[in-house]
């Protein structure tokens, strides 16, 4: 076979670019909206003292304190995520719902 004087290209400067967006946009899918809860508790913290913090979901987040920015530490989980026993939990943020009726013919 004689190659002489072809140009075989491999990938062209659309097809450079295509990958390039795509290796972008899947590292910025990793990038979402940080927990606020996991940033409070480590507010006036050390970077690796311990941490936990409560879930949306009735769960229990223990970890460290590492650093998210230069400035800025979060709560990273570090042990398995617990369930929290909804009956030791404050009655008062119960899910419950209670109408009027009920109500009154709860009063004395």
């Amino acid at each position: 076979m004689n190659f002489k004087g072809r140009h075989q290209t491999i990938l062209g400067p659309s097809a450079v670019a295509l990958l390039l967006l795509l290796i972008a946009g899947k590292a910025a899918a990793h990038a979402g909206p940080l927990n606020k809860a996991a940033m409070a508790v480590c507010q006036e913290k050390q970077r690796s003292a311990s941490c936990q913090y409560e879930g949306h979901h009735n769960d229990l987040y223990i970890g460290t304190c590492q650093y998210v920015t230069d400035e800025d530490l979060i709560c990273v989980r570090n042990k398995p995520i617990q369930p929290i026993d909804p009956d030791k939990k404050d009655t008062s943020s119960s899910h419950e719902k209670t109408s009027p009726v009920t109500v009154l013919l709860q009063q004395p």
